[in-house]
Formats: C-alpha cells, structure tokens, sequence
C-alpha cells in the first residue's frame, strides 16, 4: 500500500499557490523564449506576464493566442489541471504552451492528457518551491515534484528531457513582469 502525502495547506488555497522566479525562468529557458507572451491563469498578484488571463476571464472559454500571442505560459489550478490540460492541447495548432504541473506519470489524469498529446515533457532534477499565494513568501517542503509540460503543434510521442533546476538563472531577462510580445 503506498503512503499518501499529508499536506498542512488548506484546500482552498492549493489552487493560488504561485510559481517561484527559478520555475518560471528555467521553463522560459527550456522553451528557447525571454519570456512568455500571456499568462493564461493568473491575476494582477502572481501574474509572471504583461498580458494574462484571469479567472474572472475565464481562460477555459477564451482563446489565448491573440493578437501576435505566438506562446503561452500556465500554472493551472490544481484542482482543474485537466480541463486545463485539455484546453492547452486544443490550443496548441496556435501557439506553444508550457504548463508547471504535478509531476506523476502513474496517473490515468497524466496518461490521457499528457502521454501521445505533449510534445516534450521537461523533468527536474528535484523539486521547486512555491510562493505563499498572500505573503509571495517562497515555501519550501513542496510534497511533489513539478514538470513542464510542453504542447506544440508537431505531432510525436511524448518526449521526457531531464534537466537541472536552475539552468535559466543566466538568462539575461529583464523582468519576469514584462513579456516579449
């Protein structure tokens, strides 16, 4: 039987825990961008884009690649990670998409929305921390790992690429705040 993860935080707020500097320029990196064109679930607290969706939009309902949008950045709500899934493959014939997920390749979620449908997943050689969704205090002792999820138009098995964490920390961005349009 395997042990479950206890977690202390509060199920209300596992879908605003925010995504850490390092994450966000180690995916930045991964994908060959300075930064993301929109961030497709965020608000004006933990957006890592100039241009976002917010959940008041409803990202699920609206396209995310307008105007000159040529890439998407998604740190989905844990608790809707599969339509977020499904709406990120939908999308991906518009644009390349890299979304932080959960990293657990033994679950039917992962095998029906991930496996034959990304194009790359990126795995991390441990773990990232999050920020505190209130404070944006960073917190350690995450009790999963995270990967990048990579959909693009190209169609091909699902290719998993491990890298170190922090192999963006060079890349000369100027603000996470402002994305290249």
């Amino acid at each position: 039987m395997r042990n479950s993860v206890k977690t202390t935080t509060p199920s209300s707020a596992k879908d605003y825990w925010r995504t850490s500097d390092q994450a966000y320029r180690d995916a930045c990196y991964l994908c060959g961008v300075d930064d993301f064109n929109v961030d497709v679930a965020a608000d004006d607290g933990n957006k890592k884009c100039a241009a976002y969706i917010s959940e008041q939009a409803d990202s699920l309902r609206i396209d995310w690649f307008l105007g000159d949008f040529a890439n998407a950045w998604c740190n989905p709500p844990f608790s809707r990670k599969v339509e977020f899934l499904q709406k990120a493959y939908s999308e991906r014939k518009r644009g390349l998409i890299c979304m932080m997920l959960p990293y657990e390749p033994c679950t039917t979620w992962w095998r029906e929305n991930i496996d034959g449908k990304a194009t790359i997943v990126y795995v991390p050689d441990g773990r990232y921390n999050f920020l505190h969704p209130e404070t944006g205090k960073q917190m350690s002792g995450v009790p999963f790992s995270a990967a990048f999820i990579v959909f693009t138009s190209l169609v091909s098995p699902t290719h998993y690429v491990q890298f170190k964490r922090g192999i963006g920390r060079d890349r000369g961005m100027s603000s996470h705040r402002h994305c290249s349009p």
